[in-house]
Protein backbone atom coordinates (compact mmCIF):
# COMPACT_ATOMS: atom_id res chain seq x y z
CA UNK A 1 0.00 0.00 0.00
CA UNK A 2 1.09 3.75 -0.67
CA UNK A 3 3.01 4.91 2.14
CA UNK A 4 4.04 2.30 3.67
CA UNK A 5 7.72 0.76 4.69
CA UNK A 6 8.37 -2.09 2.09
CA UNK A 7 10.25 -5.10 3.12
CA UNK A 8 14.31 -4.07 3.47
CA UNK A 9 16.48 -5.99 0.85
CA UNK A 10 20.71 -5.41 -0.20
CA UNK A 11 22.70 -5.96 -3.29
CA UNK A 12 26.23 -7.38 -3.89
CA UNK A 13 26.33 -8.87 0.10
CA UNK A 14 27.94 -11.45 1.42
CA UNK A 15 25.66 -13.25 4.20
CA UNK A 16 26.85 -15.32 7.24
CA UNK A 17 24.08 -16.82 8.88
CA UNK A 18 22.53 -20.09 11.85
CA UNK A 19 19.45 -19.88 12.07
CA UNK A 20 16.36 -22.19 13.39
CA UNK A 21 12.64 -21.83 14.20
CA UNK A 22 13.22 -19.53 17.35
CA UNK A 23 15.68 -17.27 15.50
CA UNK A 24 19.48 -16.77 14.17
CA UNK A 25 22.36 -14.57 14.19
CA UNK A 26 24.13 -13.18 10.51
CA UNK A 27 26.80 -11.95 9.55
CA UNK A 28 26.57 -8.94 6.74
CA UNK A 29 28.83 -7.01 4.38
CA UNK A 30 28.85 -5.26 1.39
CA UNK A 31 31.75 -3.81 -0.99
CA UNK A 32 30.21 -1.94 -3.13
CA UNK A 33 27.07 -2.81 -2.96
CA UNK A 34 23.71 -1.37 -1.84
CA UNK A 35 20.73 -1.32 0.55
CA UNK A 36 17.25 -1.08 -0.73
CA UNK A 37 14.75 0.55 1.97
CA UNK A 38 11.45 1.21 0.22
CA UNK A 39 8.98 3.63 1.63
CA UNK A 40 11.59 5.10 3.52
CA UNK A 41 13.62 7.79 1.13
CA UNK A 42 12.63 9.00 -2.49
CA UNK A 43 15.27 7.06 -3.65
CA UNK A 44 15.17 4.02 -1.67
CA UNK A 45 18.61 2.70 -2.94
CA UNK A 46 21.41 3.65 -1.14
CA UNK A 47 25.16 2.54 -2.77
CA UNK A 48 27.21 1.95 -0.17
CA UNK A 49 31.58 1.62 -0.53
CA UNK A 50 31.51 -0.21 2.68
CA UNK A 51 28.97 -1.78 5.21
CA UNK A 52 28.93 -3.98 7.91
CA UNK A 53 26.90 -5.22 11.10
CA UNK A 54 26.37 -8.33 13.24
CA UNK A 55 22.52 -9.19 13.15
CA UNK A 56 20.46 -11.12 15.19
CA UNK A 57 16.36 -11.83 15.32
CA UNK A 58 14.18 -13.52 17.64
CA UNK A 59 10.89 -15.37 16.95
CA UNK A 60 9.05 -15.62 20.33
CA UNK A 61 5.42 -17.90 19.85
CA UNK A 62 2.31 -16.33 21.04
CA UNK A 63 -0.80 -17.84 22.49
CA UNK A 64 -3.64 -16.89 19.85
CA UNK A 65 -1.64 -14.16 18.02
CA UNK A 66 0.99 -14.18 15.46
CA UNK A 67 4.67 -15.09 16.80
CA UNK A 68 6.63 -11.63 18.10
CA UNK A 69 9.62 -10.48 16.14
CA UNK A 70 12.88 -8.57 17.16
CA UNK A 71 15.25 -7.61 15.24
CA UNK A 72 19.03 -6.23 16.62
CA UNK A 73 22.02 -4.73 14.65
CA UNK A 74 25.42 -4.31 16.28
CA UNK A 75 28.72 -3.45 15.56
CA UNK A 76 27.21 -1.59 12.75
CA UNK A 77 29.78 0.53 10.34
CA UNK A 78 28.93 2.08 7.27
CA UNK A 79 30.60 4.55 4.29
CA UNK A 80 29.67 6.27 0.70
CA UNK A 81 30.57 9.08 -1.03
CA UNK A 82 28.09 11.04 0.91
CA UNK A 83 28.65 10.34 4.34
CA UNK A 84 30.34 7.68 6.91
CA UNK A 85 29.39 6.91 10.40
CA UNK A 86 28.30 4.17 12.64
CA UNK A 87 25.22 3.01 14.39
CA UNK A 88 25.03 2.82 18.38
CA UNK A 89 21.52 1.61 18.85
CA UNK A 90 19.50 -0.74 16.35
CA UNK A 91 16.39 -2.83 17.66
CA UNK A 92 13.35 -3.43 15.99
CA UNK A 93 10.12 -5.34 17.16
CA UNK A 94 6.67 -5.95 15.99
CA UNK A 95 4.04 -4.22 18.71
CA UNK A 96 1.29 -5.78 20.65
CA UNK A 97 -1.28 -5.68 18.65
CA UNK A 98 -2.51 -7.37 15.17
CA UNK A 99 -2.96 -5.52 11.82
CA UNK A 100 -1.15 -2.20 10.43
CA UNK A 101 -1.71 0.69 12.99
CA UNK A 102 -0.81 2.75 15.68
CA UNK A 103 0.10 -0.27 18.68
CA UNK A 104 -0.35 -3.25 16.14
CA UNK A 105 1.97 -5.29 15.07
CA UNK A 106 3.10 -3.68 12.33
CA UNK A 107 5.09 -1.45 11.44
CA UNK A 108 6.60 -1.90 15.00
CA UNK A 109 8.84 -0.28 17.00
CA UNK A 110 12.06 1.27 16.39
CA UNK A 111 14.99 1.90 18.83
CA UNK A 112 17.46 3.73 16.24
CA UNK A 113 20.63 5.85 16.92
CA UNK A 114 23.61 6.67 15.62
CA UNK A 115 26.47 9.28 14.07
CA UNK A 116 28.04 10.41 11.49
CA UNK A 117 32.16 11.15 11.50
CA UNK A 118 31.73 13.02 7.86
CA UNK A 119 29.14 13.70 5.55
CA UNK A 120 28.30 16.15 2.41
CA UNK A 121 26.16 18.79 3.37
CA UNK A 122 24.50 19.09 -0.09
CA UNK A 123 23.79 15.13 0.30
CA UNK A 124 21.64 16.27 3.51
CA UNK A 125 18.03 16.31 1.85
CA UNK A 126 18.49 12.74 0.09
CA UNK A 127 18.11 11.00 3.69
CA UNK A 128 15.67 12.85 4.95
CA UNK A 129 12.60 10.30 5.00
CA UNK A 130 9.01 10.70 3.17
CA UNK A 131 7.48 11.16 6.70
CA UNK A 132 8.63 14.69 6.49
CA UNK A 133 6.64 16.81 4.26
CA UNK A 134 8.04 16.93 0.79
CA UNK A 135 8.15 20.67 0.82
CA UNK A 136 10.73 20.59 3.66
CA UNK A 137 12.60 17.66 1.53
CA UNK A 138 12.52 19.67 -1.65
CA UNK A 139 13.59 23.02 0.45
CA UNK A 140 16.50 21.27 2.18
CA UNK A 141 17.61 19.74 -1.26
CA UNK A 142 17.50 23.52 -3.40
CA UNK A 143 18.57 25.67 -0.14
CA UNK A 144 22.31 23.92 1.36
CA UNK A 145 24.86 23.67 -1.39
CA UNK A 146 28.49 22.92 -1.01
CA UNK A 147 30.35 22.69 2.43
CA UNK A 148 30.37 19.36 5.06
CA UNK A 149 28.74 17.91 7.74
CA UNK A 150 31.80 17.78 9.90
CA UNK A 151 29.82 15.32 12.65
CA UNK A 152 26.46 15.08 13.00
CA UNK A 153 23.96 12.65 15.40
CA UNK A 154 20.68 11.22 15.13
CA UNK A 155 17.86 9.06 17.10
CA UNK A 156 14.42 7.76 16.26
CA UNK A 157 12.30 5.84 18.84
CA UNK A 158 8.83 4.89 19.07
CA UNK A 159 6.07 3.46 17.62
CA UNK A 160 6.82 4.01 13.20
CA UNK A 161 3.47 4.43 12.86
CA UNK A 162 3.67 7.80 14.56
CA UNK A 163 7.00 8.71 12.82
CA UNK A 164 7.83 11.78 13.15
CA UNK A 165 6.06 11.99 16.24
CA UNK A 166 4.79 15.28 15.48
CA UNK A 167 1.43 16.68 16.49
CA UNK A 168 -1.44 16.85 13.76
CA UNK A 169 -0.97 19.54 11.15
CA UNK A 170 -4.24 20.78 12.24
CA UNK A 171 -5.35 21.23 15.46
CA UNK A 172 -9.15 20.19 16.06
CA UNK A 173 -11.49 23.46 16.96
CA UNK A 174 -12.38 23.71 20.77
CA UNK A 175 -15.81 25.38 21.86
CA UNK A 176 -15.53 29.03 21.54
CA UNK A 177 -13.45 28.99 18.78
CA UNK A 178 -10.37 28.34 20.93
CA UNK A 179 -7.70 26.04 19.49
CA UNK A 180 -7.49 22.57 21.48
CA UNK A 181 -4.70 21.22 22.80
CA UNK A 182 -3.38 17.93 21.34
CA UNK A 183 -0.29 16.09 22.87
CA UNK A 184 2.27 14.88 20.47
CA UNK A 185 2.72 11.36 19.71
CA UNK A 186 5.50 9.39 22.36
CA UNK A 187 8.50 8.81 20.82
CA UNK A 188 11.49 10.53 19.97
CA UNK A 189 12.84 12.12 15.95
CA UNK A 190 16.01 14.11 15.86
CA UNK A 191 19.05 15.00 13.61
CA UNK A 192 21.71 17.13 14.98
CA UNK A 193 24.66 18.06 12.41
CA UNK A 194 27.48 20.55 12.79
CA UNK A 195 27.92 22.16 9.08
CA UNK A 196 30.76 23.90 7.64
CA UNK A 197 31.57 26.09 4.51
CA UNK A 198 27.77 25.83 3.26
CA UNK A 199 26.46 27.93 0.81
CA UNK A 200 22.88 28.91 1.63
CA UNK A 201 19.86 29.74 -0.05
CA UNK A 202 17.52 30.49 2.77
CA UNK A 203 14.83 31.36 -0.31
CA UNK A 204 15.48 28.97 -3.04
CA UNK A 205 14.70 29.85 -6.53
CA UNK A 206 11.30 29.92 -7.75
CA UNK A 207 12.22 27.49 -10.70
CA UNK A 208 15.54 26.17 -11.54
CA UNK A 209 18.48 28.42 -13.65
CA UNK A 210 16.86 31.20 -12.00
CA UNK A 211 18.16 33.44 -9.07
CA UNK A 212 17.02 33.51 -5.42
CA UNK A 213 15.09 36.33 -4.65
CA UNK A 214 17.44 36.72 -1.05
CA UNK A 215 20.82 36.98 -1.67
CA UNK A 216 22.27 33.74 -0.46
CA UNK A 217 24.73 33.36 2.46
CA UNK A 218 28.54 31.44 1.91
CA UNK A 219 30.77 30.04 3.82
CA UNK A 220 28.26 29.44 6.56
CA UNK A 221 29.10 27.36 9.52
CA UNK A 222 26.47 26.12 11.78
CA UNK A 223 24.41 23.74 13.77
CA UNK A 224 21.52 22.49 12.11
CA UNK A 225 18.60 20.17 13.71
CA UNK A 226 15.49 18.58 12.67
CA UNK A 227 13.34 17.73 15.79
CA UNK A 228 10.08 15.44 15.27
CA UNK A 229 8.49 18.72 12.46
CA UNK A 230 10.92 21.56 13.34
CA UNK A 231 14.13 22.99 11.68
CA UNK A 232 16.44 24.96 13.47
CA UNK A 233 19.68 26.69 12.55
CA UNK A 234 21.36 27.63 15.26
CA UNK A 235 24.49 30.07 16.65
CA UNK A 236 25.16 30.52 12.65
CA UNK A 237 28.02 32.35 10.78
CA UNK A 238 28.23 33.57 7.37
CA UNK A 239 29.15 35.96 4.89
CA UNK A 240 27.38 38.00 2.71
CA UNK A 241 29.88 39.29 -0.29
CA UNK A 242 31.74 41.22 2.54
CA UNK A 243 29.50 41.41 5.11
CA UNK A 244 30.58 39.21 8.19
CA UNK A 245 27.36 37.75 9.93
CA UNK A 246 27.37 36.19 13.58
CA UNK A 247 24.44 34.81 15.97
CA UNK A 248 22.59 33.93 13.27
CA UNK A 249 19.26 31.98 14.88
CA UNK A 250 16.23 30.90 13.25
CA UNK A 251 14.52 28.18 12.12
CA UNK A 252 11.20 26.40 11.01
CA UNK A 253 8.77 25.51 13.83
CA UNK A 254 6.18 23.77 12.31
CA UNK A 255 7.62 22.12 9.18
CA UNK A 256 3.92 21.47 7.48
CA UNK A 257 3.80 25.16 7.53
CA UNK A 258 6.87 26.59 6.99
CA UNK A 259 7.51 29.80 8.10
CA UNK A 260 11.10 30.67 8.46
CA UNK A 261 12.30 33.17 11.32
CA UNK A 262 15.82 34.20 11.36
CA UNK A 263 17.57 36.70 13.61
CA UNK A 264 21.66 37.43 14.12
CA UNK A 265 23.82 40.90 13.25
CA UNK A 266 26.68 41.78 10.43
CA UNK A 267 29.11 44.22 10.01
CA UNK A 268 30.78 44.94 6.99
CA UNK A 269 30.51 47.68 4.17
CA UNK A 270 27.62 50.05 4.18
CA UNK A 271 28.21 49.02 0.07
CA UNK A 272 27.34 45.40 0.13
CA UNK A 273 24.54 46.16 2.79
CA UNK A 274 22.97 48.64 0.55
CA UNK A 275 23.43 45.75 -2.68
CA UNK A 276 21.38 43.42 0.28
CA UNK A 277 17.97 45.71 -0.56
CA UNK A 278 18.32 46.40 -3.42
CA UNK A 279 19.31 42.47 -4.48
CA UNK A 280 15.85 41.49 -2.11
CA UNK A 281 12.31 42.10 -2.04
CA UNK A 282 13.28 45.05 0.66
CA UNK A 283 14.33 47.25 -2.40
CA UNK A 284 10.59 47.16 -3.54
CA UNK A 285 9.23 47.66 -0.46
CA UNK A 286 10.74 51.09 -0.05
CA UNK A 287 9.90 51.79 -3.46
CA UNK A 288 13.58 51.80 -4.72
CA UNK A 289 14.21 54.59 -2.95
CA UNK A 290 18.06 53.31 -2.51
CA UNK A 291 18.28 52.14 -6.30
CA UNK A 292 21.17 55.08 -6.64
CA UNK A 293 22.64 55.29 -3.28
CA UNK A 294 26.40 54.63 -2.86
CA UNK A 295 27.99 54.57 0.42
CA UNK A 296 31.91 54.21 1.79
CA UNK A 297 32.66 52.77 5.29
CA UNK A 298 31.60 50.08 7.67
CA UNK A 299 28.58 49.60 9.30
CA UNK A 300 26.81 47.45 11.88
CA UNK A 301 23.46 45.94 11.14
CA UNK A 302 20.73 43.61 12.77
CA UNK A 303 18.11 42.20 11.24
CA UNK A 304 15.45 39.94 11.40
CA UNK A 305 13.41 37.98 9.02
CA UNK A 306 9.95 36.02 8.81
CA UNK A 307 9.35 34.18 5.82
CA UNK A 308 6.05 32.82 5.21
CA UNK A 309 7.21 29.80 2.03
CA UNK A 310 3.17 29.37 1.43
CA UNK A 311 3.03 33.34 1.01
CA UNK A 312 6.13 35.07 0.55
CA UNK A 313 4.32 38.30 -0.30
CA UNK A 314 3.69 38.25 3.22
CA UNK A 315 7.43 38.54 4.39
CA UNK A 316 8.57 40.90 6.80
CA UNK A 317 12.62 42.71 7.55
CA UNK A 318 12.73 44.33 10.89
CA UNK A 319 16.28 45.74 12.22
CA UNK A 320 18.78 47.88 12.92
CA UNK A 321 21.18 49.52 10.67
CA UNK A 322 24.23 52.13 12.82
CA UNK A 323 26.42 54.60 10.71
CA UNK A 324 29.76 55.03 12.28
CA UNK A 325 31.24 58.04 10.45
CA UNK A 326 30.41 56.63 6.69
CA UNK A 327 30.40 58.59 3.72
CA UNK A 328 26.89 58.23 2.05
CA UNK A 329 25.27 59.36 -0.99
CA UNK A 330 21.40 58.49 -1.28
CA UNK A 331 21.02 59.33 -5.04
CA UNK A 332 23.16 60.97 -8.58
CA UNK A 333 22.06 64.30 -7.55
CA UNK A 334 22.19 64.55 -3.88
CA UNK A 335 24.66 66.26 -2.06
CA UNK A 336 27.55 63.55 -0.23
CA UNK A 337 27.06 63.27 3.90
CA UNK A 338 30.33 62.68 4.94
CA UNK A 339 31.57 61.22 8.19
CA UNK A 340 27.41 60.25 8.67
CA UNK A 341 26.60 58.90 12.35
CA UNK A 342 23.24 57.65 13.23
CA UNK A 343 21.09 54.87 13.68
CA UNK A 344 18.52 54.11 10.62
CA UNK A 345 15.75 51.77 10.46
CA UNK A 346 15.78 51.29 14.35
CA UNK A 347 13.11 48.67 14.51
CA UNK A 348 10.70 49.63 11.77
CA UNK A 349 9.16 46.67 10.70
CA UNK A 350 9.62 46.79 6.78
CA UNK A 351 6.83 44.08 4.39
CA UNK A 352 5.44 44.16 1.09
CA UNK A 353 2.00 45.57 2.32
Amino acid sequence: ESGRLGRPGWRNANVEFDADETGGRARLSLDKGALVFPGLFEQPEIALDGFATQLAWRVTPQAGAPSALEVTLTDTRFANADAQGELSTAHWRTGPGTGFARGARFPGQLDLGGRLSRGRAEAVARYLPLRLPERVRHYVEHAVSDGRVTEATFKVKGDLWDFPFALPSAAASAPGGKTATAAAPSGEFRITGKLQDVSLAYVPPAEPGTPPPWPPFTRVDAELIFDRSSMEIRNAQARLWGVELAKVNGGIRELHHPVLKLEGQARGPLADMLRFVNGSPVGGWIGHSLREATAGGTSDLKLALELPFEDLARSTAQGSLVLGGNDLRIGGSTPQLAGAKARIWDGLLLSAG
